[in-house]
């Protein structure tokens, strides 16, 4: 039951990110604003933010995909690169994480074309990874994924969401603020590589 409620919680967003089903707002920077809810079963929380960026669709999915690919996210300790497809990725990572030891995980990336808009589903598949390895902690659950739709003005409406149970025994009320900063910093830091990529095609 709980990892229905898991899989229930974190499948909403696509295609629905105007909902407003027990959402409230965590935090703005830098024009994102990060939203968050509980999520049934767990301690942990969910993410999600939405922004326009002044950038084409079909661009905004070429340049997220590579940056999935290449791994940019600032707490990237290692990465091994298990599939690549032009539709899918199976990746293992190494991580930083602040307060608690460092993690890591073995996700499936898929891109998945819906219409008008393109979704980036990251789901945790520990099993086509190798094990935990030794000085780190194995995280046991992440789904997060990115949405990119035209925004009706010539721009892309840019969606995030994520939630992950961090593995571990550390308590939720020390790691939740963490994964919230991680969150916003995530999504900045995206809105970021777009605008460059749009300000250097004009």
């Amino acid at each position: 039951m709980r990892t229905f409620a898991i899989l229930l919680a974190a499948a909403v967003q696509f295609g629905d990110l105007d909902a407003h089903d027990g959402w409230a707002t965590q935090a703005t920077r830098d024009g994102v604003t990060l939203e968050w809810r509980a999520v049934a079963g767990s301690k942990f929380h969910e993410y999600r933010s939405f922004v326009d960026v002044a950038i084409d669709p079909a661009r905004a999915v070429t340049e997220i995909w590579a940056a999935l690919r290449g791994g940019d996210m600032d707490s990237l300790k290692h990465r091994d690169l298990l599939r690549d497809t032009p539709d899918e990725l199976v990746i293992y990572d190494q991580i930083r994480t602040p307060i608690v030891s460092d993690r890591d995980y073995t996700i499936t990336m898929r891109r998945i074309s819906n219409g008008a808009r393109t979704e980036f589903r990251c789901e945790t598949t520990n099993e086509k990874g190798p094990p935990p390895a030794r000085g780190y902690v194995r995280i046991p659950r992440i789904s997060a994924g990115w949405q990119v739709e035209p925004n009706g003005k010539g721009g892309t409406r840019l969606g995030y969401f994520a939630f992950s149970e961090p593995g571990g025994s550390v308590p939720a009320f020390l790691v939740r603020g963490a994964q919230a900063d991680r969150s916003l910093a995530d999504v900045v830091r995206m809105k970021q590589r777009l605008e460059r990529i749009a300000a250097q095609r004009r």
